[in-house]
């Protein structure tokens, strides 16, 4: 099962629909993980993440990005 299948799968089963977009709670709950490891995943580059006022936001596609295990990239801080 791939990367995309994965996060689907993940997504119907903690009730969270399908979408472009995740918040850090959801996408903590999607890849098993705690929130604040979201945050300092975040910050640190690792996830790439929109910012949309004091929110922010993790696109689908990062998401999978991750689950495949592509987790190297630049630190270059949060997007947004």
């Amino acid at each position: 099962m791939g990367a995309v299948e994965v996060l689907k799968a993940a997504a119907e089963a903690h009730g969270l629909e399908v979408r472009a977009a995740y918040s850090p709670p959801q996408a903590a709950r999607l890849l098993g993980i705690g929130e604040n490891s979201v945050y300092n995943f975040i910050h640190s580059g690792r996830l790439r993440a929109v910012r949309v006022g004091r929110r922010f936001y993790i696109p689908a596609s990062e998401l999978v990005r991750f689950l495949e295990g592509e987790q190297d990239t630049p630190e270059v801080g949060p997007r947004g």
